[in-house]
């Protein structure tokens, strides 16, 4: 795969992360109702957390799976 692409790829989910992460704070304001912006921050933090968790445990099952192969 040529580097453009990955690169291309990367720089794409980067705007699309950022811009999730910057409207859905106002958006859980102003269409679900959150009370208040420190709420809607936390949940918004969660989705970040979660990456955070998933890549931790994707790396541990990959090393995991290829310690078993080698």
């Amino acid at each position: 795969m040529p580097i453009g692409v990955v690169g291309l790829a990367s720089v794409e989910r980067v705007a699309h992360v950022a811009g999730v992460t910057s409207w859905f704070v106002f958006y859980l304001l102003k269409e679900k109702g959150v009370e208040d912006a420190a709420q809607a921050a936390v949940r918004v933090s969660g989705l970040e957390l979660g990456g955070l968790m998933g890549s931790l445990i994707a790396g541990k099952a990959s090393d995991w799976l290829i310690s078993r192969c080698a």
